[in-house]
This record gives C-alpha cells, structure tokens and sequence, in this order.
C-alpha cells in the first residue's frame, strides 16, 4: 500500500486510528484540548490517558539558546507520542518500515527533529525480557536509518520487564515515566530527552521497591518546567517521598519529601551538588523546637528522615534510588546534619522510655558515622547514666528455643551474644549484668554462676 507523503500518515499494517493519524500532520501549538497529563508528572502509578486523546506539547520560549543547552526553551516541537496498544514489531510511515530487531513497540513520536524536511520518528520499545529503551529513528529520502538507542527506561537488568509507559513534553524536552515488573516489586523510571537535533538523553532515576535491609517506599514527582536559578532557562526537579514500607496506625510525621535539582547548563543537566546537606539541614532544623512541644510527632518524623538517608544516599547499605544505574545520590556534608538529628532522637527515645530502641539507632547511627555534637553526646551520656540507674533488667529463661543451624549443645542462659552485645559473669556491678555497649545496665535478679559463660545462640539475632 502506498501513503501519499503529503497526508504524513502512520500506517502499520492497515490504516491506524483517524487521531493518530492527524497527530502526525502540521500540528496546532495552542488552543488543542489533547488531553495532556498535569503539571507534576511522577513515577508513582500509572495513569491512563482518556480515550481518542493525546499528550499536547507545552508552548515554548523563542528568545534563543545557547549552543549546547537542552533545548528546554525553544519553540516547541510538534511531537505526537501515541501509545501502540497492541504491541507492534513493525510498522510503516510513509511507506517505509520501521522495527526494532527483537523488540515490539509501546508508542511513538514523529516530527522534523533535525529540520531537514523529513520527518523523524522517536519510538519506546521493549525486548521480550527487559526494560524498554527509547530509539531514535532518522528519515533519509525514501527511508529510514538504523535505530539509534538513546537511553533505557529502566534497570539494566532482564528481570525487569516494562508494563507501562507515559510521557509529558515541555518545549524541547520531552519526560518519559515507566512502570516495571521486577522480582522484588514494582520499579518506577523517570527519564528526560531534549529534542534539539538528534534527540539527547539526559537523566534517569529509578526507584525501587522497599526491601528487608531498607524498609521504605519512595514516590517520585518530576517536573521539567521549573527555573530554579532564574537564569531563563527551565532546569530538572525531582521530588521524592520517603514513606515507611509498613506506616504506623499514627500517620502523623510518616512522610518526609526530599528535591532533587539539576540545573539547565550548556554542557547538559548539573546536578545541585548540595540538594542533600541543604534538606537534611532544613529538616533537622525544622524538628529542634519539634521535640519540645510534641516528643511523639518528632519521633516519627525523625526516624522518616534518618531513613530517607538510608533510602537516598550513596554509601548507605542498599539505597533504592538509582541515578542512571548508579546506587543513590551523592549526599556530601550531611554527616553533621544526620549526626545531629540521630542524637536528638535518640535523646527524646530515652526521655519517653525506649530505651531498646534508642540504643539500637545509636547502634545504626555509630555504624554510618553519624556523630551528635559534643554538646548533646554529654547530654545523651547523662541520659544513659540515668537509664542505667533507674531501668531494672530481669532474666528469665527461655524454653525449648531452637538453636542456630550447625549448633550443638545446650542452649545458656548468658553469654556473648555478637560484637557489640555481650551478657555474662563474673559483673563489673558485683553482680550478673548486661552489656549493650557502650553502656551498662545492671540486672535486678542475679542469675546463679553456673548459668553464666558460653555462647548464646540466638537464630533472630534478638535478646530477651
């Protein structure tokens, strides 16, 4: 079948949808009601779009660009992106195929990107097994050259499979969202094209599910429109929400939302190097008077903000923010900050009585670096000494406790418990004890000598 090359029609395989084929004539910039998705697109659930509707591409800014930048404030790009339902592995535009090797197609665009007079395709497409990639296809006369791979919509890795795409252009950038089905979960993918010339891959994050180590859920808000540094130029900013995997029956202070930003540059996107320390900063400062007037709510706000860091940051145990395919971000000069906010917690923990679980964020804490200043270290040494003297620690023996695979013997009732746990006699108190270091708190009923030495296995890596 031949396609008059006037009427720009997208044909695969028979005449597709009247809407996408007029998607890919001369397009209207303003006044369209297409259906666009609003400002504030984000990598959380996937929305769809009405019936016989289509994204509509922002209005631009002709005041000029500088060579090299994003192109986020040129005049627009007539881009169509339609979503391919029914999975494609090839199609035709005017009268030449189009195809992916091993791969079938979720949506495509089509405009002049190069402004040579021929019109250009940019395609979303998936392999069998992995995540989608965005391709690049340029139109030379009567057909088209080699797909050019611009980036992926996901983590390299052929256990994730996409399941759901959606876009949103401002100017010449264009910002692609993917959902994938992962082993562990549901991955979600934000990404950003700037659309000047051959089309540029730019960015991409991918949040992960929580996981055992890092029990926390992260929704991602992105918006390519912003000017953070006012230069006349739209820069990148990311939001993203730290929520707890399992929230407590109190919601109150389970949520704490972290900006990322890169800044529109001639050589590309630049990430604000200091995004972290400047929002962790904010929120330790934004919780000092907190403590004061409601312990509880600051409590819970200060364990979402210590494990945003834990979820966010490079260096942490297993961050489940990725920076094109990079584990976390960096989070430079936020030791102090941490550090800081962690002893206060800490110091509140003790003040209502949990004091179990006060020593087990000091144990986190010192494991990461995370130092309070001095002046509150004195404090919290205060606040233990008065633990150790008013907290009465009872033993009692417990009955028919598995032991540790690989074990033999009789379980005791004290002993060495890890590196940093010990419980065992003779007692520095002149009396059986237990050492949870680096303090120690002394037992209220003795237990008998025999009952002391050994190892005490413990499978849960709990005491009691």
């Amino acid at each position: 079948m031949t396609v008059d090359r006037t009427t720009r029609r997208l044909v695969g395989g028979r005449i597709l949808p009247t809407f996408l084929l007029l998607g890919l004539a001369a397009c209207p910039r303003r006044g369209e009601d297409s259906g666009r998705q609003p400002p504030g697109a984000h990598a959380g659930p996937a929305r769809q779009n009405p019936p016989g509707t289509r994204e509509r591409d922002e209005p631009g800014h002709d005041d000029g660009e500088e060579p090299g930048r994003a192109g986020s404030d040129e005049a627009d790009v007539p881009l169509r992106m339609q979503r391919l339902p029914d999975r494609p592995a090839t199609l035709e535009v005017q009268g030449a195929p189009i195809a992916v090797a091993d791969h079938v197609l979720l949506a495509l665009g089509s405009a002049d990107l190069d402004e040579d007079g021929d019109l250009d395709v940019l395609l979303l497409a998936a392999p069998e097994r992995g995540p989608a990639s965005a391709w690049f296809l340029r139109r030379r006369e009567d057909a088209f050259e080699p797909p050019q791979r611009l980036g992926r919509l996901g983590p390299d890795t052929p256990d994730c499979t996409t399941t759901d795409v959606q876009w949103r252009q401002s100017g010449r950038r264009l910002q692609l969202e993917a959902s994938h089905r992962c082993p562990r979960g549901v991955t979600r993918s934000v990404a950003l094209l700037a659309l000047s010339g051959t089309p540029r891959w730019l960015e991409r994050l991918d949040a992960e599910p929580p996981s055992a180590s890092t029990p926390w859920r992260l929704e991602v808000d992105a918006d390519p429109e912003r000017d953070v540094d006012e230069d006349g130029h739209p820069d990148w900013v990311v939001q993203v929400r730290v929520t707890p995997a399992k929230p407590p029956p109190d919601a109150s202070g389970s949520s704490w939302t972290m900006a990322l930003r890169w800044l529109d540059r001639p050589g590309g996107l630049a990430p604000v190097a200091d995004a972290a320390k400047q929002a962790f900063d904010a929120a330790r400062r934004t919780l000092a008077d907190a403590f004061e007037r409601d312990a509880e709510t600051a409590i819970a706000q200060g364990r979402v903000v210590l494990g945003a860091a834990q979820a966010l940051c490079r260096g942490a145990a297993e961050p489940l923010l990725l920076v094109s395919g990079v584990r976390g971000v960096p989070c430079p000069g936020t030791r102090g900050p941490l550090g800081a906010l962690a002893g206060r917690v800490t110091l509140a923990l003790l003040d209502s009585g949990h004091w179990l679980e006060a020593l087990r964020l000091e144990e986190r804490s010192e494991a990461r670096g995370l130092r309070p200043p001095p002046a509150l270290a004195k404090r919290l040494a205060k606040a233990w000494t008065k633990v150790a003297d008013e907290t009465p620690v009872r033993w009692r023996r417990l009955e028919g406790v598995p032991l540790a695979p690989g074990s033999t013997g009789e379980q005791p009732l004290l002993g060495f418990l890890d590196a940093t746990h010990l419980q065992g006699c003779p007692a520095p108190f002149g009396r059986p004890w237990v050492r949870l270091l680096p303090h120690a708190l002394p037992v209220e009923a003795p237990a008998p000598v025999g009952q002391c030495g050994g190892r005490l296995l413990d499978p849960a890596h709990r005491w009691a």
